[in-house]
């Protein structure tokens, strides 16, 4: 494989396995944002019925005491079944919306309607026979039929309460579900992640740091005139046919220079023979030349190995720029990966203050329902005092009457005396007429006492009419203090109730409280865990810097591997210059360095 594709391989793996991250963990908080808003809607909903059932407790004593009130002649409650607080939740699209979210209440709530309804029209009826004047009649339409509806809707608006607490229960298990989950994702994701990013970027930079070292060195060793060393790698990229390059230019030149060799001591033998024969000189002469004209060609070959060693390094460098671009790439996919997940972590922020400030308003529906619940305890300690006072003025009332009878039969006595009274007179009158003149004054005082009591008959039968209309009067107050007393024990009944509703609610409210709390530590957790992921993207990230920086080290060792190679390009290009003049002895000059050129310089000396 090229060194260009493993390392996109390397990089589209990394950005890969982060984008899939990324996309897991955008899934996963998205569901928990529903969970969280399921649940709060749930709670919502739930304070929403308890509040209704309050209201129509309010209502229920509200028309109770209309039926109680004698003046009381217009309702101060809604008659209407759609324009209570209930009623204009209940038909508006809220409703509508509750039922798709949960569509187990969808019954529940069809059977409120006709109770609830049915509950309204009693307060219609109620009101036509107060105006009507059958005060007896509305009371018991209160007591047979308000009564019984309202107990219908409350138990209806309980069953619904169940229902949600039941839904948010639920809702709250999944939260805490995805939550683990989640968090448990990030955690191996990240893991995954780092650990592969390392170990790529570790083995991407070993497999191209490594060989690009050994062609270096192997290339300052040729330019040092050492033939003998081993260019070769067993690979497969760029860095093998470069090597193999340099290795088939190493053997090229150790055979030119071998063959050369060779025919320098050939011609340092033919010098010694030329000493003797001037023919033999010339003759040897022409073959010198001609082993110039080869080392000339050799010259040229070595030129063009190191033009393909010159090229190979361009396109090597042209490759780790490339890498080093993938790399700046990867460097800015990661910032932009830490940006997205800086605002995932706002998101789950939001979601957790949101979810606090829910905490705080169940915090402040629970004092509130405690304070509720303190003003029923009151209000049912107020009845039963009112209740005893009834009691005592009923007893009261009771001994009016019973003294009014009393009265009556005195005024009884009194009216005999004074019939008695009337006969005793009119009979002095008639015994003061038999004795004439005498009886005379007698006769006056017979007449004045016959019309005095003739005034206490009239007196007695005044007060006796007083008396009797006294008596009706206290009847009538006794029939209605016991009215007022059923009234008051009905009170306190519905007082109970509240009572009982009231910590109902504050039960729930501490249900709901704790709910909202764990909701706000899940979210915190949440942030936790995307706070570990940024950790987890800076390592990577650093990882990203590290291989940037490994590969300006290989872009380096490449550019001097190109300056190498112009130089042994210069050098061979002297030598064939000098090879061109004739002079055979500076044409070996370049390569004294190397062990390997010393038997040629001295065959040519």
């Amino acid at each position: 494989m090229r060194i260009g594709q493993k390392i996109r391989a390397g990089f589209y793996t990394v950005t890969a396995i982060f984008v899939l991250v990324l996309l897991a963990v955008s899934l996963k908080a998205g569901g928990v944002e529903e969970h969280a808003v399921e649940t709060i809607q749930q709670y919502d909903l739930s304070v929403s019925l308890l509040q209704r059932e309050i209201d129509h407790l309010k209502w229920a004593q509200a028309l109770g005491q209309f039926v109680d009130d004698e003046a009381a002649t217009e309702l101060s409650v809604s008659s209407d079944s759609t324009k209570c607080a209930f009623g204009r939740w209940f038909y508006s699209e809220e409703r509508r919306k509750l039922e798709d979210l949960n569509p187990a209440l969808k019954p529940m709530l069809a059977a409120v309607e006709a109770p609830h309804k049915a509950l309204h029209e009693t307060a219609v009826t109620i009101q036509s026979l107060k105006k009507d004047g059958k005060r007896l009649e509305a009371k018991k339409e209160f007591s047979g039929h308000t009564l019984k509806e309202l107990a219908q809707v409350q138990s209806l608006l309980q069953n619904l309460r169940e229902n949600v607490k039941s839904s948010i229960d639920q809702d709250r298990k999944g939260l805490m579900d995805d939550l683990a989950a989640m968090k448990i994702m990030v955690y191996v994701s990240s893991a995954v992640s780092v650990v592969l990013a390392v170990v790529l970027s570790m083995l991407i930079a070993r497999a191209i740091a490594q060989p690009v070292r050994l062609l270096a060195r192997c290339s300052t060793s040729i330019a040092q005139g050492d033939l003998s060393a081993h260019c070769r790698l067993d690979r497969k990229d760029e860095l093998g046919e470069l090597s193999e390059s340099m290795a088939t230019m190493v053997e090229n030149l150790r055979e030119k220079i071998a063959e050369a060799e060779r025919k320098s001591a050939e011609a340092d033998h033919s010098a010694g023979e030329a000493k003797a024969s001037l023919a033999q000189a010339e003759v040897k002469e022409a073959q010198i030349q001609k082993m110039l004209d080869l080392i000339h060609g050799i010259a040229s070959e070595s030129m063009e190995l190191s033009d393909s060693l010159t090229d190979y390094s361009s396109r090597l460098a042209a490759q780790v720029d490339q890498v080093k671009q993938g790399t700046e790439t990867q460097k800015r996919r990661l910032s932009e990966a830490a940006s997205a997940m800086d605002q995932m972590n706002a998101t789950v922020l939001d979601v957790a203050r949101n979810a606090s400030e829910a905490a705080q308003s169940a915090a402040k529906t629970q004092v509130k329902a405690k304070q509720g619940a303190q003003i029923v305890i009151e209000s049912v300690r107020s009845i039963d005092t009112v209740n005893t006072i009834t009691s005592q003025l009923r007893g009261n009332m009771g001994e009016l009457g019973g003294q009014a009878q009393s009265i009556g039969q005195v005024m009884n006595v009194i009216s005999d005396i004074a019939d008695q009274t009337n006969l005793l007179a009119l009979n002095a009158a008639i015994e003061a007429a038999r004795a004439g003149e005498a009886g005379r004054g007698f006769a006056v005082v017979a007449d004045e006492v016959r019309k005095l009591a003739e005034k206490t008959m009239g007196a007695t039968q005044e007060v006796g009419q007083k008396i009797s209309a006294i008596q009706e009067s206290v009847a009538q107050s006794v029939r209605d203090v016991e009215e007022a007393a059923k009234a008051v024990a009905r009170s306190n009944e519905l007082a109970d109730a509240s009572g009982g509703s009231l910590k109902e609610i504050v039960d729930l409210a501490d249900v709901n409280t704790r709910n909202v709390q764990s909701i706000a530590a899940a979210a915190e957790e949440q942030s936790a865990a995307s706070d570990h992921i940024n950790s987890s993207i800076a390592e990577v990230n650093g990882v990203a810097h590290e291989t940037e920086s490994g590969m300006e080290e290989t872009v380096d060792i490449v550019h001097r591997l190109g300056g190498m190679a112009e130089q042994l390009n210069g050098l061979i290009a002297q030598m064939r210059q000098d090879g061109g003049n004739g002079n055979g002895h500076k044409a070996r000059a370049p390569l004294a360095a190397g062990g390997a050129a010393v038997p040629a310089r001295r065959a040519l000396a």
